[in-house]
């Protein structure tokens, strides 16, 4: 069974269930450990309904963390420079067409991709 990520591949050596939980819906807790692709083992615990599930919420966490390294990889001065880009993008078919609504529309756009991309990373 392999956890594939489009920047690192990962196999399952074993899976313990550790206990069983009783909420609104039957979750177990599993301990899976996982060979790295670089021959670092590492032992995650893990809540699901199944282990298909629990398998999919590690795959979701890794995507969510590559993405949170990436983000805070970038130097703060090529965000600054992309979001000026995108506004000067924005205003000059606002300035010829002498409608506001499609800088409106693009503010409410940034604003929106913004918002997203922090409720994605702080969301585990």
């Amino acid at each position: 069974m392999y956890i594939k990520n489009k920047t690192m591949k990962a196999k399952v050596i074993e899976v313990k269930t550790k206990s069983k939980h009783v909420k609104l819906n039957e979750f177990t807790e599993y301990e899976v450990t996982l060979l790295n692709e670089d021959d670092t083992i590492e032992i995650i615990p893990v809540y699901g309904k199944d282990l298909q599930h629990a398998l999919s919420r590690i795959v979701k966490l890794r995507k969510k963390e590559s993405t949170k390294n990436f983000i805070e990889n970038v130097p703060v001065n090529t965000w600054v420079v992309v979001t000026l880009a995108y506004l000067v993008l924005v205003t000059i078919p606002t300035e010829i067409t002498k409608s506001p609504l499609i800088l409106i529309v693009g503010l409410a756009f940034i604003c929106a991709v913004l918002v997203g991309v922090k409720l994605y990373i702080k969301n585990k």
